[in-house]
């Protein structure tokens, strides 16, 4: 039903961006993570309509960039596109050449948002669900990324209220501590 919905509401969504359909709980930890100057990476889940939370942030200054799939689909992905338009400066589409893009921002003390619930190839990578994690999913990938760029960690996801309506919720950074981690368990 909630996939569905979010089908339905691509038609509407540079309508719902900025506007009071869309607030935001926990903005002081956004603001504080910034302030530090150190770069940011946000995880995100597809969630309600997980579409909200990448244009959200960048509306709220964060700017930055976000990791995102193209669709297979042909009319999916013309839709998508379309509707994306307004943020494709932000978008980085994986493949060849987007480790570099997304290295040089997190180096310069940018963003990037990045979905860390994903199915490879009927594969769950994550949630792991208490199995060992994948070292090449893009939970391991976050945590490689913030090591290398000292990068603040934290998650945001999109809830839906009524209808259209949404709460974007920013949680504090995670507490990792790099240093207890053996290259092994990183790399």
């Amino acid at each position: 039903e909630n996939a569905g919905r979010c089908f339905a509401e691509f038609s509407a969504l540079t309508r719902i961006w900025g506007s009071d359909r869309v607030t935001i709980d926990g903005l002081d930890h956004l603001l504080a993570s910034r302030a530090t100057g150190r770069a940011r990476i946000c995880m995100f889940m597809h969630l309600a309509n997980w579409e909200v939370v990448g244009p959200t942030l960048i509306e709220l200054g964060e700017g930055g960039l976000q990791i995102y799939q193209p669709l297979q689909n042909r009319a999916r992905f013309w839709l998508a596109e379309r509707v994306r338009k307004r943020y494709v400066d932000h978008l980085v589409a994986t493949g060849p050449g987007s480790a570099r893009r997304i290295l040089k921002e997190l180096s310069g003390g940018g963003g990037l948002s990045i979905a860390v619930d994903e199915s490879i190839e009927g594969e769950v990578y994550a949630p792991s669900l208490g199995r060992k994690p994948h070292m090449d999913g893009n939970l391991a990938r976050v945590v490689r990324l913030a090591r290398r760029t000292d990068a603040l960690v934290f998650i945001a996801y999109a809830e839906r209220l009524r209808g259209a309506r949404f709460r974007v919720h920013v949680q504090p950074p995670l507490p990792i501590d790099f240093g207890a981690l053996r290259d092994d368990e990183v790399d």
